[in-house]
């Protein structure tokens, strides 16, 4: 751990430097330009897109002359010899041109206009965009079974020990793949938090001038984690040889006042066996400040939004060294604890032995979404049909219970989202479903419902919450969930073997609000204190017993 502190502190502060040193300005003005040309061309010029030319060579081909190329009139040139080499396109009789603002929220131009270009290049750019290609290609296509998520085809993997570390060419060859995924297949890409064409820039000399396997291989994980989504996952031996074995852990933690807080139990024998109880705090790991590491690896930890990405850390990268053996001290009650424990790289997490439902004093059902199969929805509505409230736990990650539970409670079929998926006619462009859910019910349940959310509510989790919502009039206790809705896609390959994933569907609540990063609407905002989680309390239930008693 104190190696892994140390080297990650040397990365932090050497790669920027080193990348502002050896490409000059116009280089990488030139580069950038190169690198939106590519993909433009790759999922819009016909010939291109249906797989014409070895695409990834041609790019490696264009490098060095638009590395060579002085000024914006060299640049210019080269892209106009470039458009000309491609052939011609002919005129496309079904290329739809006008793009309502309501679906063009996620489409980028801008950069064809940006003073680059003569005004000849640019006539033949937006003849290209105007006369696509249209529908599959050779690089992307429909699910075959979903329809409306994409899946990323015949990218080549690299996987030879050389592109563990390749020459520079191919380290743009991986920015610009998948800077180019996002930017046309990516829903949620204008809510990353910075200008995606702006980023395209900023990360080129880094990628450019990168020294070695593991400089390499960071700007990887940090490039990934720029699109700030969830759902984005990252792999690489390189990384995980230097970071250590990832050991899993039998509970969750919070960030709480920056402490990490032991907030859930996952399995209650591993947890003991361990001598990890509800409401300690983590203080340090192996001789570091377990929020100081945090700090540290922030870059590295693939999340939406600042609580989940505190979860994942503590879930994640906290425990991961060379060795099972950690010494961690801790803090339970007014007593600081230090002590060796050791961990095992299997996965802790069993089936809970909780009850899937249950009726609590005062005639209120309680239903752990995280247990609860399909088989037992009918059974467990009927139980509590006849109870004030019933209060749904999705602080966990449900069993597709929700729809067969949206039966009971609604009167009439429901709109619960708008989901936005690709239009391969006009990459870039996302088109809107409103699937219904639901059925005539003459006799819906009466009382109240209460969801229960916290970080822990995750994708399908913060789908099922919303998909309750909209079946009855519902109250939302908890605090902000993982803010990851829509499903992911299929693994998309990056040279070195690389690979990543996204959210490929967007998810927004009918009205148009969007759940990714912010997460779903919480109508009465709670969150766990240190103190309560120490006295073994779970305060979010105990303020949705509140509401439910208040008259008012």
């Amino acid at each position: 751990m104190v190696k892994l502190f140390s080297i990650i502190l040397f990365f932090l502060s050497s790669t920027f430097c080193i990348g502002q040193t050896n490409l000059s300005k116009q280089q990488v003005k030139s580069l950038t330009t190169l690198g939106e040309i590519w993909g433009f061309l790759k999922y819009y010029h016909p010939a291109a897109a249906k797989g014409k030319w070895d695409w990834d060579s041609v790019l490696i081909a264009k490098i060095p002359f638009y590395l060579k190329a002085k000024d914006k009139k060299s640049v210019s040139k080269l892209t106009k010899e470039w458009i000309l080499e491609l052939g011609q396109v002919n005129l496309c009789s079904n290329c739809y041109q006008h793009v309502p603002d309501s679906i063009a929220y996620n489409l980028d131009f801008s950069w064809i206009n940006k003073n680059t270009f003569e005004a000849a290049v640019i006539d033949k750019l937006n003849y290209i965009k105007a006369n696509r290609n249209t529908g599959n290609s050779y690089y992307v296509e429909y699910d075959k079974t979903r329809r409306r998520l994409v899946n990323f085809i015949h990218e080549k993997i690299y996987n030879e020990p050389a592109f563990l570390y390749p020459d520079a060419a191919y380290r743009l060859l991986l920015l610009f793949r998948y800077w180019n995924i996002v930017n046309y297949f990516s829903p949620y890409k204008y809510l990353n938090g910075q200008v995606w064409n702006k980023l395209l820039e900023s990360k080129i000399p880094a990628f450019y001038t990168a020294k070695d396997k593991l400089t390499y291989q960071l700007e990887y994980v940090r490039l990934i984690n720029s699109l700030n989504d969830g759902h984005s996952t990252v792999y690489s031996a390189v990384l995980d040889d230097f970071l250590g074995k990832r050991y899993t852990v039998p509970f969750l933690c919070m960030r709480l006042k920056d402490q990490f807080v032991v907030s859930s139990i996952l399995n209650d024998s591993a947890a003991a066996s361990l001598n990890i109880k509800k409401g300690d705090i983590i203080k340090e790991v192996n001789g570091k400040k377990a929020i100081k590491l945090y700090h540290m690896i922030k870059p590295y930890v693939i999340a939406s939004n600042d609580d989940s990405r505190a979860m994942t850390f503590a879930a994640s990268f906290l425990f991961r060294a060379k060795d099972s053996i950690f010494i961690i001290k801790k803090i339970r009650g007014e007593k600081e604890i230090t002590e060796t424990i050791q961990l095992s790289q299997f996965n802790n997490k069993a089936i809970s032995a909780d009850k899937a439902w249950q009726v609590l004093p005062d005639s209120i059902g309680y239903v752990d979404m995280g247990v609860l199969p399909k088989i037992e929805v009918d059974k467990m509505m009927n139980a509590l049909r006849h109870t004030k409230a019933i209060v749904f736990d999705i602080r966990n990650y449900p069993h597709d219970t929700w729809p067969l539970i949206a039966n009971y409670l609604s009167a009439h079929p429901f709109a619960m989202a708008k989901i936005a998926y690709p239009d391969l006619d006009y990459p870039g462009v996302f088109l809107f479903a409103n699937p219904l859910y639901g059925k005539e019910n003459k006799n819906p349940y009466t009382g109240k419902v209460i969801l229960l959310v916290d970080e822990s509510s995750v994708s399908h989790a913060e789908y099922s919450a919303m998909g309750l919502q909209a079946a009855a009039q519902t109250i939302t206790i908890g605090n902000t969930t993982a803010g990851k809705d829509g499903d992911v896609t299929y693994p998309i390959w990056l040279p070195g073997g690389l690979f990543t994933r996204f959210s490929g569907l967007g998810i927004y609540y009918p009205n148009g609000v969007v759940t990714q990063r912010r997460g779903i609407k919480i109508d009465i905002k709670v969150r766990p204190t240190s103190k309560g989680l120490q006295e073994g309390r779970d305060e979010v239930i105990e303020a949705a017993l509140d509401y439910i008693n208040t008259k008012d």
